[in-house]
Order: C-alpha cells, then structure tokens, then sequence
C-alpha cells in the first residue's frame, strides 16, 4: 500500500514538472515579417552604446505597419538558427529562462532559447531570467558558434521535431499515469475495511487529481476559468478563486493605486533632494523596487549577507520631496527613503529603494485567511516569481508612457550563497536597462485577493482609532456626539465610476472637513478620513465615506486597456468584491473594525448616492 501511495505521488509530480517543460519549449512568439529582416553579422553590440547605435541603424519600427500579427518589433542579436553564425534581426522579445543564450528560430519565426547552451560561467554574469533583447549583456552566447554544417531548414525542422516530440512524450506519460490512476481507484473502491488514514489519502488523491488540472497562469484557460467561477460570500466556497490571482492582484493594487501617481514624478522627487544635487552621476532618476525570493520583508532594507564591519547599503536621513495625490477620494502624501550603496572600490551611490508594501500581506494571506487552502498550493516563492514577472511588465510596458522606464524590478534570492544584496542593486544602477516584454497582461479574477489586501494592508492598520477621530471632529464643528455614525461607509458604485473626491459623485453631498492623517508603512505613507455633509428633503446628515481604493485598482486595469478586461467583467469584478468585502468584515481578523464599517453598494446607473445615503443616515444635525 505504501508502494502504490509512493508510485501515485511520483506521477502527479512528474506530470506538474511536464507541464511545466512544455510551457517553457513551446513558448514562442512568431511573426512572420521577422523573417524579412534577418541578416547575418560578423559580431554583435557588446555594450549599451553600441546597442543603441544597432538599434537606430536596423530601424525596427519601419516594419511596424505591415507587421500583421506581431505583438511588437524589436531588435536582436542572436545565435542563428543553426547555432553556426550570428544574426541580426527584428522580432518580437522573448522572455529567455534558465540562464541559456537565445537564437531565432526561421522555422519557429521566433526568439527561442538554446537549452543547454549557458550564457554565462557564474549566476552573477547571467540572470535565471532575461530579456531576449538584452543579450549584448551576456557576449559570451556570441562566442559559441558552432562549426555545424547542418543548414537552416534541417536546424529548423529539428526544432520543429522536438516540439512535437515534447508533445508526444507528454500524452504517452500523461496516458499511462491515468491508467496507472484508473487502476489505483478501482484497487482501493475494491478493497474492505478502510481505515481513517486511508480515506483522508483518497480524499487527498482525489484533490490532487483535480489540481493537476489546473491550467497554467497566465494561458487563456485561466482566464476562461476565472470567468465562469463565481466567488461566493461563504468562507467555505472561497478557494474557487483561480490559485494565481494574488500576485494579479497585489501587483494591480500596487500599481493603480500607488506607482501609476508616484513614478511619472519621480525625477521631481530626487531632483529636489541635496543628495542628488551632490552627486547626480550617481543618483538615478528612477525608483527600484526590490522582490524578495523568500518574502523577507525588513522595516529597513539591510545588507545581504550582514556584516557589521562592512556596511554598504545604508538608509540615508534626506528623503525624496514630498508628492502629493489623490487616489480614490483619500489624499496621500509620500516622500521615499534615499539609500547610499557603497561599491567594492569605495564608491557612493544613491538611488531610491522600496519592497513594495503590498507584499507584506502575501503571507498573511497565504497562510491566515479563508484564501489560505487554495494559495497554498504554490509556494511562497512562486507567488513572489509571479508577482516580479507582473510588475516587470507594467513598468517596462511602452504604452504606458507616464511610468515607462521610470522604475526597475530587482527580485532575489538572499539565502543563495555568495549572494550579495548591494552587488545586485549596484548591477542594476549602472545598467540603463531596456525593456519592452509583456505586452498582455491577463486580469483574472482579482476581486477576492483584493478584497483581502485592502482588509489586511489597509483597513487594519488604519481603522483604530476612527471613533475618537470623529468624536473630535464633530466637537471642533460644534456639533453634537450622535450627529455622525461612528463608522466609515464604504461606497462602491455598481459601474466602478469613482471620482477623486465622495462630493464629487453628487451634488447634494459637500465635503466638510478632512480628519487628521494616519501613517503607516517605512515610507511614512499618510491617509486620511473625510467628513462629508448631505442635503436631503430640507434636512443635513454628517457622515463619514470614501471609495474602497481597490475600486480604483479595478477601474485602472480596465482604463489602462492592457489587461484585457472588458466592460462586462469589470462589472463583474466589483460585484465580486463587494460579496468579498462582506466575507472580509465577518472573519475573526476583522473583529477589531467590523462594526465600524458599513458597505454602501448600489447602482449608480438608476440611483443617486444621495438617495442611497440618506436610508442609511437617520440623524439629521441643527
């Protein structure tokens, strides 16, 4: 019995690890107009100054309006089909994983990678993963020409063969795991006498089987599946929620809700600061965002490994200048920390540092909410890995002209040994990096994580204390205790159409007075209450709303046509959260505010904000 167990789980396993070869060897992207533009080279750029003047020369954008079909057009230089001579040519980019050289593929009409083929000596002079762009990074790919005389259409047919050799290899396992599995089922419905252990390994088996399932993130099946599952209130049904969502989602929220006001000015916040003015060969005009493996998550970003003779990442006294937004209603001010990284030879840099705050609920998530049981079926790690590759996306997304090349992603891995933290972020300040990859971005079914963010980032850091604020208020108006409910109102507008202010959704509510800020987080990141007053039937009310922000993260990923959400499912995604929300405020981490908040959902295509508030307020003031 313990044999057949053994046997049962090494299948499963292999069978998750060829799902994950064949997305790795299959993942192309042709374009059939990249095989007008191939030409063979006798070396290629081997640094920043000299790609750039390869990128003017070859022009790729000229091929832009009769490029039908190609996500994009960039410029390459690459191993040849064949692996015998390099290559220039215009193709879409390709995201190169396992630290191999890239080539393009005539038969493919795509950038592939060369397994097998390393593109450095050591981890430290070739990343995991990488750009197809970039190989003028890794000159050593150029010096690994073959003396192959097999042609073009031979090397391409061979491509084409493993492929589907992947393929056939993949079905004939998968075929006899099932019947392995049939088998399996059938012995043990056979079998008398079960004991308790072996009716909770079947029970196990069994979700296994369905996991197995599971399509990749990222495919279409994901986006079909997270389509037609409906999130339901019940803290027992929550896990149909699509497993990969969370870093979607945290990245979506992080994003609309922060970076998208943040990096377009950016440069203005450090140009402002003495440190720049002192040292602006050194200090770029960016922010970095760094993504730890291991979701370590310090105050204060600290050198990796320590050494307390040796410090060379230090958190300096001078901020960033102060900006100052709007996001959904609540007005935020924000200065960033300034850190000086100290190179090898004694050199100082500065740059600004952040680990996003939004990943600070990624445990919590995983392992304390109703999400927990679902999430955690992919490691941390993993959610970490997904989370990076989104982020790096939408920072590098050239549509997205106000961020774009304003920001760089560094994700590592500080257990690994001989990794140093300061030598990874002065990699990344010396390298003007170009990039241009992930042009799609898939929504999902994000409404539940946010949902789930928005209590654990948000709601509960913020929420104590709102009594007395209130209390305080209403004594400097001179108005009396009952004439305000001691809650906030969480306003959620069927269509999503929020505004920068709750007084902006209608004309019979003004806004009173703004409550004192509250701070949280290393980047001292404030956010505030506002009091409003409404006009109805002759009669004032006081109370106290304001838009949930993740409401702002749904609407953007819609606005910003990247993500591919419609109309239709950015209805559908605030109705999810509006269920979710209710969920949020009954489970025991929301005990401490619950009672505070009260959830104002309505349609704001038939009624008015103000004839939904005033069934809710009952004690009219003067």
């Amino acid at each position: 019995m313990i044999a057949e167990r053994s046997m049962f789980i090494n299948i499963l396993f292999i069978l998750k690890l060829l799902s994950q070869m064949t997305v790795i060897h299959m993942f192309t992207r042709p374009c059939n107009i990249s095989l007008q533009t191939v030409q063979a080279v006798p070396g290629c750029p081997d640094s920043l100054t000299s790609y750039q003047v390869a990128v003017k020369r070859k022009n790729c954008t000229a091929f832009l309006p009769i490029a039908a079909g190609c996500e994009s057009l960039f410029y390459h230089c690459v191993l040849s089909d064949d692996n015998t001579h390099l290559v220039e040519v215009c193709a879409p980019t390709l995201n190169i994983i396992g630290r191999v050289c890239a080539k393009f593929d005539t038969k493919l009409k795509s950038i592939i990678r060369v397994d097998g083929l390393s593109c450095g000596n050591t981890t430290d002079g070739c990343p995991y993963s990488y750009e197809s762009t970039k190989t003028y990074l890794y000159p050593e790919c150029y010096s690994k020409q073959t003396n192959s005389t097999t042609d073009k259409p031979q090397s391409a047919l061979s491509t084409a063969a493993l492929v589907v050799l992947t393929i056939v290899s993949t079905t004939l396992v998968c075929a006899v795991a099932g019947g392995v599995v049939i088998f399996y089922v059938w012995k043990r419905q056979k079998g008398r006498g079960r004991t308790t252990e072996e009716s909770e390994m079947e029970r196990l088996t069994t979700q296994a089987e369905g996991n197995t399932d599971t399509p990749n993130e990222g495919s279409s099946q994901l986006v079909e599946q997270s389509e037609s599952n409906a999130v339901h209130t019940s803290t027992n049904e929550i896990h149909t929620l699509p497993c990969g969502s969370i870093a979607q989602a945290q990245v979506w929220s992080h994003y609309t809700g922060f970076l998208r006001y943040v990096l377009p000015n950016i440069h203005l916040m450090i140009e402002g600061t003495q440190l720049y003015q002192s040292n602006k060969n050194r200090f770029p005009l960016l922010m970095y965002e760094l993504v730890p493996e291991n979701c370590e998550l310090p105050p204060v970003i600290q050198d990796i490994p320590s050494d307390n003779n040796v410090k060379r990442i230090t958190l300096m006294d001078e901020t960033t200048c102060e900006h100052r937004y709007i996001h959904a209603g609540n007005t935020r001010k924000v200065t960033m920390p300034i850190y000086r990284i100290t190179d090898r030879d004694g050199t100082e840099y500065f740059c600004v540092l952040e680990i996003p705050a939004v990943l600070s609920g990624i445990k919590k998530i995983i392992t304390e909410t109703p999400l927990a049981q679902r999430l955690q079926e992919k490691e941390i790690k993993m959610h970490l890995t997904e989370f990076y590759y989104a982020l790096a996306g939408l920072l590098n997304h050239p549509k997205l002209n106000s961020t774009f090349n304003k920001g760089r992603v560094i994700s590592y891995n500080g257990d690994q040994d001989g990794f140093v933290l300061a030598d990874e972020i002065l990699k990344a300040i010396k390298q003007d990096l170009i990039s241009g990859d992930m042009f799609f971005l898939p929504a999902g079914d994000v409404a539940s994580v946010l949902a789930w963010t928005y209590s654990v980032n948000y709601l509960t850091k913020v929420m104590s204390g709102l009594t007395e604020v209130i209390t305080e208020t209403l004594e400097g108006l001179n108005q009396p205790n009952d004439s305000c409910p001691k809650k906030l109102f969480l306003i959620i507008p069927k269509s999503c159409d929020i505004r920068k202010s709750v007084a902006d959704k209608d004309d019979k509510i003004k806004e009173v007075k703004t409550m004192h800020a509250t701070h949280y987080g290393t980047s001292k990141r404030s956010y505030t209450f506002d009091m409003y007053k409404l006009r109805y039937e002759g009669k004032e009310y006081l109370f106290v709303g304001q838009f949930p922000a993740p409401l702002a993260c749904i609407k953007g990923m819609y606005d910003l046509k990247v993500s591919g959400m419609t109309l239709e499912e950015m209805t559908s995604q605030v109705k999810k959260f509006c269920q979710e929300i209710k969920s949020v405020l009954q489970h025991r981490d929301a005990a401490h505010f619950s009672s505070q908040c009260e959830i104002v959902f309505y349609d704001d295509t038939t009624t008015s904000l103000s004839n939904e508030m005033a069934k809710r307020l009952k004690n009219p003031i003067g």
